[in-house]
């Protein structure tokens, strides 16, 4: 072995890359390694950094961890260089920061306009108002501590994601994947477990919180419009109608990339359905100026009382709060924003296309470079998410780290009878089906259409038959 590189994580835990032998020689130690490893828990996989191949280890806390195992065995001549480096990119200017952290600004705005609200209600006993402040001011609270960018949080909660995708659409995992240990929170503290709970859905509580102040809202209105039947206390009424609409419709609207791709014929109506779902956070701050809009006629009415400058002062500290939410991802922070996190999704995720049946491995790319596309955590388009699962695919098995065991054919059980997966137009009801349907050769000869990678001076063939990959394990 000749060094460990290691990215510490915000979550407690540690990737490791161990750079070793790689000649054919070495390949029972490399594997007697890479199995006392297994045995610890953490999970492994085959990489390729800085022009050499690694195994990249998940699951550690420390590189100390690493370094106690690898001395036990008889892999190990003298002392192997360790570095050590902070996993998340730093964001650059106050600009990325004030992006990044949008979600977390906007709080500060809803927290006083939510101070102000409850104020406003003072005067008259409004109980109801109050309520709706309180019910806010819980959401926005939870909001400003935990609606900041961690990419370690999202790049976990993605993978969780992809897991699930592939349990649904029949795509099989091995025991052995890293993804499992990827989405382990075994090893993580209490609070490191609260925090990635509350960063993965703080969305979906501050949407909720905000339903139920809407309602809160509402019945201010009727409250005041029974006693007093005027357009003023009406707005209240409609404005308390809208908050609910528009933070439901937002809560429930999955967040989905757009695919320029399939927008090309779309209809003015589908087009608007999927600038929407690009962000569901602008239903809920197109929501969010409704209801200033019809409150603001309100408290005009009232400018002359406590209640009326409370509530003004309330409507102006909210406004530009509902412009940076509805600027914002559902997914705090956005799109993942480290490189080597990003490229780490699509290295689990090739270990799992690799152990495919040659028969299903197509299928199973495309499906899951359509499942990547879609989603916000990611950057590039399907189209590049691809071309680098390919390139991973092409990477892990000329490694001399490969482990050549595929799986066997995948069986579909009866919990993925009816899933339905599209392939370059073709559709079926099994993902054993829709790979039958590939127009493509089932030898076992049959070759990889693997671009050409370049890293460092090392360049892999285009194109390699199933038997001569096999041979590099």
């Amino acid at each position: 072995m000749h060094r460990i590189d290691v990215r510490e994580q915000s979550d407690g835990r540690a990737v490791a890359y161990l750079y070793a032998d790689e000649s054919q020689d070495a390949g029972a130690t490399r594997q007697q390694l890479r199995t006392s490893i297994r045995q610890k828990g953490w999970g492994t996989l085959s990489d390729f950094r800085d022009g050499a191949y690694a195994l990249r280890i998940s699951g550690l806390s420390n590189a100390q961890e690493l370094l106690d195992l690898v001395a036990q065995t008889q892999a190990v001549t003298g002392a192997p260089s360790v570095t050590s480096q902070d996993v998340q990119d730093k964001p650059s200017g106050i600009g990325e920061t004030i992006k990044n952290n949008s979600l977390r600004v906007s709080a500060i705005g809803y927290t006083l306009g939510n101070a102000l609200y409850y104020l406003s209600g003072i005067p008259t006993g409004n109980q109801e108002r109050k309520k709706m402040a309180i019910a806010f001011g819980v959401g926005d609270a939870a909001l400003g501590v935990f609606g900041g960018r961690n990419d370690t949080f999202q790049y976990q909660s993605l993978l969780t994601k992809l897991q699930g995708h592939f349990e649904k659409t029949g795509i099989e995992i091995p025991k052995t994947a890293s993804i499992h240990i990827e989405t382990s929170s075994r090893g993580q503290s209490l609070g490191t477990r609260t925090a990635s709970f509350m960063h993965n859905h703080i969305n979906s509580i501050k949407m909720s919180a905000e339903v139920l102040g809407g309602f809160f809202a509402f019945r201010s209105g009727s409250k005041a419009f029974k006693n007093q039947k005027n357009l003023a206390n009406a707005a209240e009424m409609l404005g308390g109608a809208i908050v609910v609409a528009g933070w439901s419709g937002a809560l429930l609207t999955p967040e989905k990339k757009r695919d320029p791709e399939a927008l090309k014929d779309a209809s003015t109506v589908q087009r608007f359905a999927s600038y929407v779902q690009e962000k569901p956070t602008r239903l809920a701050g197109w929501a969010g100026y409704c209801f200033n809009l019809v409150g603001g006629y309100n408290f005009l009415t009232k400018r002359g009382t406590a209640e009326g400058k409370w509530g003004l002062g309330a409507i102006g500290a909210m406004v530009g709060s509902n412009t940076l939410y509805a600027m914002s991802h559902k997914a705090p922070g956005g799109d993942i924003k480290t490189d080597a996190m990003v490229s780490d999704v699509y290295i689990v995720a090739a270990q799992i296309l690799n152990k495919q049946p040659e028969s299903l491995r197509e299928a199973a790319i495309e499906a899951t470079a359509k499942f990547l596309g879609e989603r916000p955590e990611i950057k590039d388009s399907r189209q590049e998410i691809n071309l680098k699962l390919r390139e991973q695919i092409t990477i892990q098995r000329n490694s001399p780290w490969f482990e050549d065991f595929p799986l066997p054919a995948y069986t579909p059980q009866p919990k993925h009878a009816r899933v339905a997966i599209r392939n370059e137009g073709i559709a079926s009801n099994t993902f054993a089906e829709s790979a039958a349907g590939l127009p493509q050769e089932a030898s076992p000869e049959r070759a990889l259409p693997l671009p050409v990678i370049q890293a460092g001076q090392v360049q892999h063939t285009a194109l390699q038959s199933e038997p001569a990959l096999a041979e590099r394990a």
